[in-house]
């Protein structure tokens, strides 16, 4: 970009010269054919503007992704800290909201592989089973079949 703004500076220098040199040109054939390098100047200045002008436009548009992107990092820094790690039952393990961090939302279970993918998932109950209960995660699409509470025999 630096270059296309240099080469179109000097495309201007040129444009002043070939205006100073038309002044002091005496005969029309002089005049036409300065005329004709005066145009052919600033059709090259144009082109050279046109490429900052794309640059320029591609890097705003890069320059607001990444304010979105940070955004969204910032969003889900302020939203996971609300989580925290917790076993439900015997090896199976959900985020669950932090004591006095709710606002105001059901009480409800994140998957976990969603959770560290940054995609807060909440998990869906699917039906009782003699066994157990049955949950599903909407997104991944994991299953988890346990009776919520059992943590397996005590240990002594």
């Amino acid at each position: 970009m630096y270059a296309e703004i240099t080469a179109a500076i000097a495309s201007i220098k040129a444009l002043a010269e070939i205006a100073k040199l038309t002044s002091d040109i005496k005969t029309s054939a002089q005049v036409l054919q300065e005329t004709v390098n005066l145009n052919i100047t600033i059709l090259a200045l144009q082109e050279k503007m046109s490429v900052v002008l794309t640059e320029k436009d591609s890097l705003l548009q890069e320059k607001k992704e990444l304010e979105q992107k940070i955004a969204e990092f910032d969003h889900w820094e302020t939203e996971s800290a609300r989580y925290e790690l917790k076993e439900i039952a015997l090896s199976v393990l959900v985020y669950t909201v932090k004591p006095g961090a709710d606002i105001g939302e059901p009480t409800h279970w994140l998957c976990a592989k969603c959770y560290k993918d940054k995609r807060p998932s909440i998990i869906q109950r699917q039906e009782s089973v003699k066994s157990g209960r049955f949950y599903l995660c909407p997104v991944c699409k994991i299953e988890l079949h346990f009776t919520p509470g059992w943590f397996g025999p005590k240990k002594t």
